[in-house]
């Protein structure tokens, strides 16, 4: 059995300004790091063994307050990295909503058939999502291991783990900053079984986008 922590980045400049973003690589906010001490605060007292996390600045951010109590090696995974929403990045999300159009409406209602201009193809996302979260489950029976990811990747992900279906992306709820999910991983049947999850209960107080 695996146990797998499951965190979204802390909050990040580009979340903080309104501004839609997936491999584009900027810094964290100020109120992002007010959540990266209550998160770091969580995992005190959570015994992990491996912690995983995108190479971006955001994810590498918090997998350092995930890890400050524990002082392990981060394995930086690229694939563990966001969608590359191409022509969008960093584009104002209110600029987004305001034109509209198909690549909006698929991104809002079926993000199964998005594909971003110049960026990546929703479906070719969630294959790489699910195989990435796949290797790191298997390759670590009996251990516990937290994967610092982001957003769109949660979403793929827990499609996937729940349902095993890309379908799924049209209900599946966003992820919040420094949230944390739990999944346990069955190798003899390469089962995952949620215990909880998109959990901020450590966020009480602090802003949450």
């Amino acid at each position: 059995m695996t146990t797998l922590y499951f965190v979204r980045h802390t909050e990040s400049l580009s979340n903080s300004e309104g501004k839609i973003s997936g491999i584009t690589d900027r810094g964290v906010s100020e109120n992002g790091y007010v959540q990266l001490e209550r998160l770091a605060q969580r995992f005190r007292d959570i015994p992990l063994d491996r912690v995983f996390a995108s190479p971006l600045i955001r994810t590498r951010a918090t997998a350092d307050a995930v890890n400050r109590y524990h002082g392990l090696d981060i394995a930086v995974e690229p694939r563990l990295i966001e969608i590359n929403i191409g022509d969008w990045e960093e584009s104002d999300w209110w600029r987004i909503k305001k034109a509209g159009g198909e690549l909006f409406e698929r991104w809002q209602l079926y993000p199964d058939l998005f594909e971003a201009e110049n960026g990546d193809k929703m479906s070719e996302f969630y294959t790489r999502a699910a195989k990435a979260v796949c290797d790191i489950a298997a390759g670590n029976d009996g251990r516990a291991a937290a994967i610092v990811t982001h957003g769109c990747f949660l979403r793929n992900v827990f499609s996937f783990m729940k349902h095993r279906d890309i379908l799924a992306l049209r209900t599946q709820k966003r992820f919040y900053n420094t949230s944390v999910s739990k999944v346990l991983y069955e190798p003899s049947d390469g089962s995952f079984t949620v215990e909880y999850e998109n959990d901020v209960s450590h966020l009480d107080g602090v802003t949450i986008l």
